[in-house]
């Protein structure tokens, strides 16, 4: 395979907020212009926030783009 033609794919996995979870998709799809793939499952069981202390309901997402240098952490 020619090597100009290959394709570098940057990805993040871990934990949103369920109550963050609308906006966080509208910042991702924003931010990346539609190219992203965002794949996503909610946990059944809740998850305890390091900081706070207590439970927080979450989903699990797993993103991959043809940015190598997409940083999810600078977008919040």
């Amino acid at each position: 395979m020619d090597p100009s033609k290959q394709v570098k794919l940057g990805y993040i996995s871990g934990l949103v907020a369920r109550e963050k979870s609308m906006a966080f998709e509208r910042i991702l799809f924003r931010a990346t212009r539609g190219n992203v793939f965002l794949k996503q499952t909610v946990l059944e069981n809740a998850v305890v926030d390091p900081v706070s202390g207590d439970e927080v309901d979450s989903w699990m997402m797993f993103i991959c783009s043809p940015f190598p240098e997409l940083d999810i952490r600078a977008l919040f």
